[in-house]
């Protein structure tokens, strides 16, 4: 039987909390705008990846469930390289759904990383879950 319509859809990356910017001169503050920069930039990042984020319909329909990992590496121009399912939700739909997000974004490309951060590229391991949720009542 199909999920009824009204059933929503949550879509969950393990996101972090944005730090606040400190200002100061001295190196644990330096250290501390360091750690915010990343958090920040990795916040937009994981945003980026839940906008490109869809649920296959099918999956939707049977009341699949579940969190596929994979891993990326980001270079400094935003493009992704080296694309990896680490670990399959069980439910291959949901598998293809998630590399489809990275495929899409090949295209468009993330935002590249600051230069601040120094960094050639980075590598990024994520969860991307699939939970379907009942509306409230």
């Amino acid at each position: 039987m199909l999920l009824m319509m009204m059933t929503a859809v949550l879509f969950v990356l393990h996101k972090q909390q944005i730090a606040v910017l400190v200002t100061s001169t001295s190196t644990a503050s330096s250290n501390a705008q360091q750690a915010a920069l990343v958090q920040a930039y990795q916040q937009l990042l994981y945003a980026q990846i839940a906008a490109a984020q869809s649920y296959p319909m099918l999956s939707r329909r049977r009341g699949d469930e579940g969190v596929v990992q994979v891993r990326f590496v980001l270079q400094a121009s935003g493009e992704i390289s080296q694309l990896v399912l680490v670990e399959s939700s069980g439910v291959a739909a949901l598998d293809e759904a998630a590399l489809a997000i990275f495929s899409h974004t090949l295209t468009m490309r993330l935002t590249p990383i600051p230069a601040a951060l120094n960094k050639a590229s980075w590598q990024f391991s994520i969860p991307i879950a699939y939970q379907l949720v009942a509306p409230a009542p």
